[in-house]
C-alpha cells in the first residue's frame, strides 16, 4: 500500500513539471458541471482567497496545495471557469456563445413577453365584454323608448 502512494506521488511530480503554464480544460471537463480537474487529475477544491488583492474571492486549487505532497499548482478563479461552462453550454445549443447573464437576461425578457401577452389578451376579453353590455343597455334603451311611445 505504501509503495503505491510513492508511485502516485513521483507520477503527480512527474505531471506537474511537465504541465506548467496556463490550464485549459478539455470539453467533456466544462461540460461536467462540477469542479475542473487539475493536472493531477482529481477534482479540484474551492478555496477562498485572503490576499488584499483579492479579498474574499473564491477560486480552484490542486487539492495536494496545503498538504506536503507534491502539487501541480493548478489556479483558476471560480468566476472564470462558470462564464466558460455558460459558453460552452451556449455553444452546444446550436446559438452563439453567450455568457450566463446574457442568458438569464434573455430568459427575464421572454418572460415579461408572455406576460404581457396575456394581459393583452385578458384586456381584450374585458373590451368584448364591455362591448356587449354596450349594445344590450342600447337594445334596452330603445325597447323602452318604443314602449312608452305607444
Amino acid at each position: 500500500m505504501e509503495s503505491d502512494g510513492a508511485a502516485t506521488s513521483s507520477r503527480r511530480s512527474e505531471r506537474s513539471s511537465s504541465t506548467q503554464g496556463v490550464y485549459m480544460p478539455s470539453l467533456g471537463e466544462e461540460m461536467d458541471g462540477v469542479a475542473p480537474k487539475c493536472r493531477c487529475g482529481v477534482y479540484a477544491i474551492l478555496y477562498l482567497s485572503k490576499t488584499s488583492g483579492n479579498p474574499n474571492r473564491l477560486f480552484f486549487g490542486c487539492p495536494f496545495f496545503k498538504g506536503k505532497l507534491p502539487y501541480c499548482k493548478f489556479f483558476m478563479w471560480l468566476d472564470q471557469y462558470t462564464a466558460k461552462i455558460g459558453k460552452a453550454a451556449a455553444g452546444n445549443c446550436g446559438e452563439g456563445a453567450e455568457d450566463v447573464t446574457d442568458h438569464f437576461s434573455r430568459m427575464e425578457h421572454e418572460r415579461r413577453f408572455s406576460e404581457l401577452e396575456k394581459r393583452i389578451a385578458c384586456l381584450e376579453q374585458r373590451k368584448k365584454n364591455m362591448y356587449l353590455c354596450y349594445i344590450m343597455g342600447l337594445f334596452l334603451f330603445l325597447v323602452a323608448v318604443y314602449i312608452a311611445s305607444r
